[in-house]
């Protein structure tokens, strides 16, 4: 596929998947999800408590409207001790990472334990469908390779059929769905 078809295929996946996120935002449910999310999270947080013997540091971020929930993961991630990281846009669409309204520059990521992204879709090989800016993409490369990428996403948003790339698309390592729960990827 040519880079100008893998672009229009990118944004014809993501017009469809706004449109279900639309009706999935109208049909309610996003407190019991929320929870869902949090306890995965949390799972995944604590799991690097046990395994280095400190708390998690996580990168995270405020979900939109559509997006599956994150406040309730963000408090109780904050509430076990945990250290959580978010997302500042800047006017170029990269991303610096605040914690705890300290100002962290973007090689941040490299300091986290945990990274957990938002995304529209994700396939079985972990390629990763964002809103379009890139700045996660960009913002992905300071990752340490040990550590887990893991996109938020609704139920169906984990894809069997491929999701269009181009060379800078990073892949992640799992998703975390309300009532799928925490699935790894190829």
């Amino acid at each position: 596929m040519s880079l100008p078809e893998v672009r229009a295929a990118k944004t014809a996946l993501r017009r469809a998947i706004r449109t279900g996120r639309r009706a999935q935002a109208a049909a309610g449910g996003r407190e019991a999800a929320g929870e869902a999310l949090a306890d995965g999270a949390l799972a995944l947080a604590e799991d690097v408590r046990s395994r280095t013997g400190r708390v998690c540091r996580v990168a995270a971020y405020v979900a939109l409207p559509t997006e599956p929930p994150t406040m309730a993961m963000l408090e109780r991630l904050r509430a076990a001790g945990h250290e959580v990281l978010l997302p500042v846009l800047l006017a170029d669409k990269s991303l610096e990472w605040d914690l705890d309204r300290t100002w962290q520059g973007p090689e941040a990521l490299a300091s986290c334990d945990l990274v957990l992204t938002p995304g529209l879709a994700v396939d079985r090989s972990g390629r990763r469908l964002g809103q379009g800016g890139g700045s996660y993409d960009r913002a992905l490369v300071h990752v340490r390779p040990d550590v887990d990428i893991v996109t938020l996403l609704w139920d169906d948003e984990l894809l069997d059929t491929d999701v269009p790339a181009e060379p800078h698309d990073r892949r992640v390592t799992a998703v975390l769905t309300p009532g799928r729960g925490l699935i790894r990827l190829g």
